[in-house]
């Protein structure tokens, strides 16, 4: 949030983040989700319809619980 994307990109490879991260160099971004994100960090897990489907508000210790997330949406039946 309000950095540009290469700074972020930096720290993401610096802590090994292997998923997309979004940029939000204006902070725009936060009013289109309506206070779903209002902690930095705040990981999204977006369902095939690009609805939110998980949300972990603050940083994710264990790498498990994100990976579990993601294979709960992905094996939601549409």
């Amino acid at each position: 949030v309000r950095e540009a994307a290469p700074t972020g990109q930096s720290a993401a490879r610096k802590v090994g983040l292997t998923y997309d991260s979004l940029t939000d160099e204006s902070s725009a971004l936060g009013v289109h989700l309506q206070g779903k994100a209002a902690a930095t960090p705040t990981t999204l897990v977006l369902d095939r319809q690009g609805r939110i489907a998980a949300r972990v508000a603050g940083q994710v210790t264990s790498e498990g619980l994100l990976k579990g997330l993601v294979e709960d949406v992905a094996n939601e039946k549409t």
